[in-house]
């Protein structure tokens, strides 16, 4: 039973930079995984995967008025392009 967790753990600390990039909705998470995937056993390529997925490039999340309206039956902010209100099901009129 040992090796079996013992592979286990290696396992998921060996996929950590890409569980890291996919997490943080990472822009190059493919990318990230595959190097993890193909060099990850080398130090190196482990390192270089880690350090890319701990980069600032992700997507934008932020809420505005240019992403974001409020719903006028529960004033709820919904994304702009929806139809229906996701919280109360009002059928919303575009902008």
């Amino acid at each position: 039973m040992e090796p079996l967790i013992i592979t286990i753990v290696a396992a998921i600390f060996y996929f950590l930079p890409y569980a890291n990039a996919k997490s943080r909705k990472h822009k190059s998470a493919g990318a990230i995984g595959a190097l993890n995937l193909f060099l990850g056993w080398t130090l190196i390529g482990w390192l270089a995967a880690l350090i890319w997925s701990l980069t600032g490039n992700t997507e934008d999340t932020s809420i505005s008025p240019s992403t974001h309206v409020k719903c006028p039956d529960c004033a709820e902010l919904v994304r702009r392009e929806a139809r229906i209100c996701k919280h109360c099901g009002c059928k919303l009129i575009s902008q």
